[in-house]
């Protein structure tokens, strides 16, 4: 065989296990880690999820960005504000990212027949990063509820996400956001399943181990004390205050009784843009935690590997 014909096979042989690892991994990321996690997860149960009379639930502060919401911010505030949660134990923290419809109007008019809703008007556009990150710093209670303006609670959903906070070792927990607006043409029915998936592999990762990958932004509780601000022109906020939560030792759950809706996406090149903004901060995250990459064995590194990295 000549020297040629030896670097060829050589190079073959390169490009085959290239192919066969990559299609393992597509197999593990899809298929086989989701059924590890079944099975462990079989039988478990939260043991902190039992029903606290509400003398025990935490004071909350539920803290929303909010840039042309007109549509459906008063329906969203009305919902927080019909809660069974109790009321004295309750606020509302609401900042405009300088809206130009009549979103401040709506708020700034409600903020005043309810002492509980408290307003911030920002005139220049910022960011929802930056927004949250001031009207975090403004919140007076230790548990906050990080929740977007189209995204509507069920009664029980604050209550739900906030009796795991009797246990100290809890940081963080998502919601279940279930998805409304189906439609037969589109894409609503596939981002419906993709989303009903990812629901149930966070709910087992913390099922397992406390180490959810990232909550859906929509909606998700967490201890103010633990609330790390996100970084200027960061891209994925939740999955990065989530991941400071594990570094710092906590646990973060999915809890799938706490239910909220949301119009789901049907127009694939809407939708287009949104992955394509989560994939870039995907990026930054991975950059961000790529120290997990030599913790394949810890529960986080391995969930961040399985889960998110391939």
């Amino acid at each position: 065989m000549t020297i040629f014909g030896t670097v060829t096979q050589k190079m073959v042989n390169l490009f085959l296990l290239i192919f066969c690892l990559s299609v393992f991994f597509v197999f593990y990321s899809y298929i086989l880690f989701p059924l590890i996690l079944g099975i462990l997860a079989s039988g478990k149960a939260f043991k902190h999820s039992k029903h606290q009379s509400n003398d025990d639930l935490p004071a909350i502060s539920v803290v929303m960005a909010a840039f042309n919401e007109d549509k459906v911010i008063e329906e969203k505030i009305k919902g927080i504000l019909k809660s069974n949660y109790p009321s004295h134990q309750l606020e509302i923290v609401i900042g405009s990212d300088a809206s130009i419809d009549q979103t401040s109007a709506i708020v700034k008019r409600l903020a005043e027949s309810d002492q509980r809703i408290r307003f911030f008007d920002f005139q220049e556009r910022r960011g929802k990063p930056s927004v949250i990150n001031e009207l975090v710093a403004h919140a007076n209670n230790p548990i906050l509820i990080l929740t977007d303006a189209n995204v509507m609670f069920e009664p029980d959903t604050l209550t739900f996400l906030c009796r795991h906070f009797k246990a100290e070792e809890i940081g963080l927990v998502g919601a279940n956001i279930l998805n409304i607006g189906m439609k037969s043409d589109g894409i609503s029915i596939q981002e419906k399943s993709y989303i009903e998936r990812e629901n149930l592999i966070k709910y087992q990762e913390g099922l397992i181990w406390g180490t959810m990958m990232g909550p859906f932004g929509g909606c998700y509780a967490i201890r103010k004390k633990l609330y790390t601000n996100v970084p200027q022109n960061f891209l994925v906020d939740d999955f990065f205050i989530s991941m400071k939560i594990l570094e710092k030792g906590f646990h973060c759950l999915n809890d799938l009784d706490a239910i909220c809706y949301e119009d789901v996406s049907n127009e694939a090149k809407q939708e287009y843009r949104r992955k394509a903004r989560v994939s870039a901060g995907n990026f930054q995250n991975l950059k961000e935690f790529s120290s997990l990459l030599l913790k394949p064995f810890s529960a986080t590194g391995f969930c961040f590997i399985s889960h998110k990295v391939l």
